[in-house]
């Protein structure tokens, strides 16, 4: 099985002006490929087993369509009331949803999440181990779409039944409170984020080799600790998940891109210009290579660089970067509320720049998308397919 992390984009307003913010990461499980999930599954010999493998190795090769075949078949092909097949129904349904999830196929990802914690409740128990990975990967999916009620609750249930099943230092139970410390962090409660990241940190590090994710886990601290307003710790906590990232991944890796993107957003949260900026400039061709020209990452590194230069003065350079971040909204990616703080920024420079009636229509159009329905807006746009690398 390999662990994805969920990189979820904000950006935080800073009274009239709106700023970029540090990256939160969740994490999303797919399941046959390793012993993260518990069942012993036996996928030799039986009439969907090519297929399977076939899934897991699209999975491999980042060859989404594959896989998507691969493990519908294995989804429609299970004889009814057959306990091996009914798991591999809903390892494989588990497996569809979070591939639909970062495809942008929300439509579809949601019932098959919904199909595998079904099977698995009904077959394994509401309280094994597999069905907590399942709420896990469900809360997931719910806090990417703007969901967060609906996510806290399905992550503190899978928590409980990792403690109680599988004891404090199990590696799924340092992911759960990861995923908890995530959800409360988008909610806002940062002190009670911030020991649930630290307990998280502890147990990878005191695993051998260390926890897989445990870059993601320092990097989610160091978000909060931005939150709390304790830049230097946070800048120390952010330049290591950078160390770790670039250890594990190497340097132009889509993860070393998200963290260098965070030690960029905390420069500019603390006005310094000179250091964002060159931190901009590096992450632009990391994020562009990574995830491509129209992603929502991508809009962020320009959004980020775009506002560094209208702090420093350079008004022509900053206009090119807001139009070419224009262009990455219209392309559907992005989110209205991120799409509103663009036009909002770029309206200020606008004014800066004396051209009042093109700022005028620019903030109407800003107050507009916010005005539209957040909900109706993940319905209706898609997000890019990137960030599905082995986390």
């Amino acid at each position: 099985m390999r662990i994805v992390a969920a990189l979820v984009a904000t950006v935080v307003a800073c009274g009239a002006q709106s700023q970029p913010a540090c990256h939160v990461a969740g994490g999303e499980n797919y399941c046959g490929s390793r012993t993260d999930f518990r069942t012993t599954l036996r996928i030799e010999s039986q009439p969907w087993s090519a297929a399977f493998h076939q899934g897991l190795a699209a999975l491999g090769k980042a060859d989404y369509d594959h896989a998507i075949s691969a493990f519908e078949q294995v989804r429609k092909s299970i004889q009814p009331l057959d306990r091996n097949d009914e798991i591999a129904a809903a390892f494989a349904a588990n497996n569809l949803g979070s591939v639909y999830a970062k495809l942008g196929r929300y439509a579809d990802a949601e019932p098959a999440y919904l199909q595998a914690l079904s099977i698995l409740e009904r077959v394994l128990g509401a309280g094994d181990p597999d069905t907590g990975v399942v709420l896990s990967n469900l809360a997931s999916f719910y806090s990417k779409t703007g969901r967060d009620q609906r996510a806290t609750p399905l992550v503190r249930r899978a928590l409980e039944i990792h403690l109680a099943v599988l004891g404090e230092d199990d590696p799924r139970v340092a992911n759960d409170r990861n995923n908890l410390g995530a959800a409360l962090l988008k909610e806002g409660k940062f002190a009670d984020a911030e020991p649930l990241f630290r307990r998280a940190i502890e147990i990878g590090e005191a695993m051998s080799p260390p926890h897989q994710r445990l870059p993601v886990f320092v990097s989610n601290l160091g978000a909060t600790e931005v939150r709390l307003g304790r830049f230097r710790e946070a800048e120390q906590l952010l330049r290591r998940a950078l160390d770790l990232q670039v250890a594990a991944k190497g340097a132009y890796s889509p993860d070393a891109a998200v963290a260098l993107g965070n030690l960029a957003d905390l420069a500019m949260l603390r006005n310094e210009y000179g250091t964002s900026h060159t931190l901009y400039e590096q992450l632009l061709p990391m994020a562009v290579r990574s995830f491509g020209p129209s992603d929502p990452r991508t809009a962020h590194a320009v959004f980020g660089l775009a506002v560094t230069c209208h702090r420093e003065g350079r008004l022509e350079q900053s206009e090119q970067l807001f139009l070419r971040l224009t262009e990455i909204d219209a392309a559907g990616s992005i989110n209205l509320h991120d799409r509103a703080a663009h036009l909002a920024e770029y309206a200020m420079l606008l004014r800066q720049m004396h051209r009042s009636k093109e700022a005028k229509r620019t903030e109407a159009l800003s107050s507009s998308l916010l005005r539209q329905d957040p909900q109706q807006a993940f319905r209706q746009n898609t997000v890019g397919v990137a960030d599905l690398a082995d986390r």
